[in-house]
């Protein structure tokens, strides 16, 4: 289960709204960053 911080009204990602009065606005801004040793289900390693 997911909760949201409380308190946080606004997230803006790279100049792009995220979060607007505790809702997603549907944006995807940036790009997911992992470390190398993440490995994705099924990728033969």
């Amino acid at each position: 289960m997911r909760e949201l911080a409380e308190g946080i009204h606004y997230t803006v990602v790279n100049g792009e709204v995220l979060l607007e009065k505790g809702q997603h606005t549907g944006s995807h801004p940036g790009r997911v960053l992992r470390n190398a040793r993440y490995q994705t289900a099924g990728n033969g390693a």
